[in-house]
This record gives C-alpha cells, sequence and structure tokens, in this order.
C-alpha cells in the first residue's frame, strides 16, 4: 500500500500539492464555523461560571527594556594562516597593522 501511494506521488507530484492545499483550506474554513461563539466572548459579555470552570488573576503589566549579557571565557583561533612572501626585493619599512588586522605593508 505504501509504494503502491509513493509511486502514484513520484507519477504525479502535482496531486500531493492539490491535496495539502485541499487539507490546509478545509482546516482553515472551519474557522468559521465557531465564529459567532468567538463574537459573544469578545464583546465583553460576562461568561456563566460552571462547575468544573478554572478562575485565573489578570494584572495589567507594562512593556519593559531587558538587559542580557553573556560573558564567554576562551581563546578565539584562526580558520587559516597566511604565509606572505614578498615577489620583488625591497625592504618592508614600516606596517600600519597590529595582531588580528588586516596587513596592510608599506615597501
Amino acid at each position: 500500500m505504501k509504494s503502491k501511494i509513493k509511486s502514484i506521488i513520484a507519477k504525479q507530484p502535482w496531486l500531493l500539492a492539490v491535496l495539502t492545499l485541499l487539507l490546509v483550506g478545509i482546516w482553515m474554513g472551519s474557522g468559521f464555523l465557531n465564529r459567532e461563539a468567538d463574537q459573544s466572548t469578545e464583546s465583553g459579555e460576562t461568561l456563566g461560571v460552571s462547575e468544573g470552570d478554572v478562575r485565573v488573576q489578570v494584572a495589567a503589566r507594562q512593556a519593559q527594556t531587558i538587559q542580557s549579557y553573556i560573558t564567554v571565557y576562551g581563546n578565539s583561533d584562526p580558520a587559516r594562516t597566511v604565509e606572505m612572501s614578498t615577489e620583488a626585493e625591497g625592504r618592508i619599512e614600516e606596517i600600519f597593522a597590529r595582531r588580528g588586522d588586516l596587513s596592510l605593508i608599506h615597501i
């Protein structure tokens, strides 16, 4: 049975797309069936409390900025190292970089 379904989908892949679209459409359309029940609770009506209902407390809150810090200890190693050599004769007079920066050499 499983191999038969796989072979049908392999021959006609659009069939799976149509089936998925149909299922999603039915699922989204089912939300309209309970629309009247949802609107009565949104209008602010008090619903009756029956046995077994759970009581909750609600408090109003304001948005606040939260600052979080992460402290990490360890060493960072380069992903690769590069050997530099000259193609022309000369002497390096000055290096305009520090360790870890991109090398800028003046010849």
